[in-house]
């Protein structure tokens, strides 16, 4: 009876909810354009439509011959959305992986932030990489991804003010300009702030926004699920900064039996039947994501 109480707690809980699994959440400090309906950050565009992956992979189709995408995070109007980066104990790198697509020409990524000496630092796509001395992974003009150490950048100017007392520097915006003909695709695979890179797999294979979802039909109440009686077993339901080095220029316990002689159907308290979800997911093979609230 304790293996029947539990596969219907299962059966409901998964009845009532849709668990969503992927392998790759977004980061803490993400640059990437975002769906407008998708972020706190306010966001213009121009000549392109956005489309987003669960893990953030974002997919820019031109409109038009030139497109712009801005992602506003704080202005004079206010805090959309608080971005900030530990450059010195946590996000230390800047990592951009993308792929240009048939008919894109061009593109340029231009972003500000707040540090030390100044709360409108530039960081150019171009400038980092006309800076070649900070790059860990990648970096030439011609390839589509890179891992910039920003956290060096700035702590070898730290004498000129460069690294806040916290050591943490905030985004204020971050703009995207392309060119190319009308229909083609610019996907933006990372353009963020991270503590970490993979030296074998960055830059050489996307990453997975293998998305399962679980969805059963509408579920069935309690009483329908538990046996009326002990004696009668239970129907077995299926559980379907810069052109010049980046700135200068310009991520239950079990009840117990009420008697000995006759012992009643286990039950789970809300831990349990939460573990039983995420036991069912892992067995998927996939991996619980918690999306961040902004």
């Amino acid at each position: 009876m304790k293996r029947i109480a539990l596969f219907l707690a299962l059966v409901m809980v998964l009845s009532l909810l849709t668990v969503f699994v992927s392998a790759e959440a977004a980061p803490e400090c993400d640059l990437r354009p975002v769906e407008v309906d998708a972020t706190n950050a306010k966001v213009e565009v121009d000549g392109a439509t956005i489309e987003t992956d669960a893990n953030g992979t974002a997919r820019v189709t031109l409109t038009s011959a030139v497109a712009t995408v801005k992602i506003i995070f704080k202005d004079a109007e206010g805090t959309y959305e608080e971005l900030k980066a530990n450059i010195r104990d946590e996000q230390k790198y800047i990592r951009y992986y993308f792929d240009l697509g048939d008919g894109i020409t061009n593109v340029e990524i231009h972003g500000h932030y707040v540090r030390g000496d100044k709360d409108n630092a530039d960081l150019y796509l171009s400038g980092m990489q006309n800076a070649p001395t900070y790059f860990v992974l990648g970096g030439a003009a011609t390839d589509n991804y890179g891992v910039w150490d920003i956290s060096k950048y700035l702590l070898d100017r730290a004498d000129r003010g460069y690294v806040p007392e916290d050591g943490c520097i905030q985004f204020t915006d971050n703009e995207y300009r392309i060119e190319g003909s009308v229909g083609s695709v610019f996907t933006i695979y990372y353009y963020d702030l991270a503590d970490d890179y993979d030296e074998d797999e960055f830059g050489r294979v996307p990453p997975d926004d293998n998305v399962i979802e679980i969805s059963e039909e509408e579920s069935t109440s309690a009483e329908e699920s538990t046996p009326a009686e002990e004696s009668t077993p239970a129907e077995e339901s299926t559980p379907a900064e810069e052109s010049k080095p980046a700135e200068e220029s310009t991520p239950a316990e079990e009840s117990k039996p009420a008697e000995e002689s006759k012992p009643a159907t286990p039950t789970t308290g809300d831990a349990g039947i939460i573990a039983l979800a995420v036991v069912s997911v892992l067995a998927l093979g996939g991996a619980v994501v918690i999306k961040k609230s902004k």
